[in-house]
């Protein structure tokens, strides 16, 4: 079973500077609230421009258990202004995300969640909700970054 969802950050921002961010894994992984921790795996082929991260989530189960979850994320640069990420957790929960960024400096992000039929609607729910916040993360940096630029010059 699979659903799709489709993230766009309110305002616009210097594609440099979204891509700052694209670009760099532990950054878009450091956004997520769920995230508790995140470590680079060594290279599977090191001419390769993805890179492969172990990640692990906080959740909460019945609203009432606090558990982790480590799982994989592989980083694909995608063109110039994009990189993709698939994630593989527990239970064959498959995330793919595409985030990229627009030529008038809208952040995109394009998901899609693969997860059992039990457990759609709670991995759905955990997925959008966290992104979510991640992209407002994402651009309460990205607006910093803005007057800070405004600032210097």
């Amino acid at each position: 079973m699979s659903r799709t969802a489709t993230n766009r950050s309110q305002r616009t921002y210097p594609i440099s500077d979204v891509l700052a961010i694209l670009q760099d894994p532990s950054a878009l992984i450091s956004l997520n609230p769920l995230v508790v921790s995140h470590s680079l795996l060594p290279p599977a082929d090191p001419t390769s421009p993805s890179t492969t991260w172990t990640i692990t989530d906080s959740l909460k189960l019945l609203g009432i258990f606090n558990t982790t979850t480590t799982y994989t994320g592989t980083f694909t640069p995608s063109g110039e202004r994009a990189v993709e990420v698939v994630a593989h957790a527990a239970a064959g929960v498959v995330s793919k995300a595409r985030w990229s960024v627009d030529e008038d400096g809208t952040v995109v992000e394009e998901g899609e969640i693969e997860a059992p039929w039990w457990l759609m609607g709670y991995v759905y729910g955990q997925w959008k909700a966290s992104h979510a916040l991640l992209m407002e993360r994402m651009e309460e940096r990205l607006s910093a970054r803005r007057l800070e630029n405004e600032g210097s010059g």
